[in-house]
């Protein structure tokens, strides 16, 4: 896949876990010039379908090590307002193989 991601945008496919899907993000989020959480709310708000107000602390809780789950859309917001939206795929892929590895007794994290 061609984008964001061929320009050294973190891989979320290095994921085996929730928790290094979260490590992921916020590697994005570094690389996407580490935004503060109230400028990046103000950028994934308008990004949500419909759109919708964001609080940045909404946004600490998703970066938060420890999570078992998280939402989707608001990830895939989040990669697009950090400049990665031709990745969201890519995004969506391995958030969804991290949740399954999970629910089948893989690698811990996401609906245990």
């Amino acid at each position: 896949m061609a984008g964001s991601f061929g320009a050294g945008a973190p891989d979320p496919g290095k994921a085996a876990d929730l928790a290094g899907f979260i490590d992921q993000l916020g590697a994005l989020r570094a690389w996407g010039g580490q935004p503060s959480y109230r400028v990046l709310a103000r950028r994934v708000g308008p990004l949500l379908r419909p759109p919708r107000e964001v609080s940045p602390s909404t946004l600490v809780d998703v970066f938060k090590s420890g999570r078992r789950r998280l939402d989707l859309e608001l990830v895939e917001g989040i990669v697009r307002a950090l400049g990665a939206g031709e990745d969201v795929l890519r995004w969506r892929e391995a958030y969804g193989r991290v949740c399954t590895r999970a629910r089948t007794g893989g690698a811990a994290g996401a609906l245990r």
